[in-house]
């Protein structure tokens, strides 16, 4: 979405953009930490991305109904 594009009009856009960063950060630093061998504690922050993810399912579902009454 980065701003542009047909959805960059819609608030939820920018979060959702905002979400993916952050997914990717968090996903890589879990990465990190087990390839050093701290398989336990990366492990135990799935949780973080896994929460990053439901929002994100949340942000296009609100971006998909205001389409829809759009449409």
């Amino acid at each position: 979405m980065r701003n542009r594009g047909p959805y960059s009009h819609l608030p939820e856009a920018r979060q959702f953009d905002r979400q993916h960063v952050l997914i990717h950060h968090e996903a890589n630093r879990l990465m990190d930490m087990h390839q050093a061998g701290q398989v336990e504690q990366a492990v135990a922050g799935f949780g973080s991305v896994q929460l990053i993810a439901d929002e994100m399912v949340v942000l296009l579902q609100t971006m998909e109904e205001k389409l829809r009454r759009e449409a």
